[in-house]
């Protein structure tokens, strides 16, 4: 069974705690590698370590998750966004949807050349 890397990202400690306990319970292939209530330490972090999948939460002080994500040097993980407010839910759903089809019309433009 393939094994992943994941680093969880919130402000809120009882928030992180749930979801790492959630991970190990439900995804036994999936180690939590990092934990971070900061985000500009988070991403120091992310930028210097290999990781499959990172766990943001949107909203948090000083850099949102979006904010986050955008700042990473280079995005090689997979990225779950956990909020407890819909909005921000609606707003990662569409970001996602628009960066998806981004990535869709640079793929055919580049087969067309």
């Amino acid at each position: 069974m393939k094994t992943y890397k994941a680093i969880l990202v919130d402000d809120e400690h009882s928030a992180l705690q749930n979801l790492k306990k959630k991970i190990e319970k439900v995804c036994p292939n999936v180690y939590v590698i990092a934990t971070f209530q900061d985000p500009k330490m988070a991403l120091d972090y992310i930028n210097s370590h290999a990781t499959d999948i990172l766990f943001l939460d949107i909203q948090m002080p000083g850099l949102n998750g979006f904010e986050l994500l955008n700042s990473i040097n280079e995005l090689k993980s997979q990225v779950i966004f956990s909020t407890a407010y819909g909005e921000y839910a609606l707003e990662a759903i569409k970001k996602m949807l628009l960066i998806i089809y981004l990535s869709l019309l640079i793929t055919q433009s580049s087969k067309r050349h």
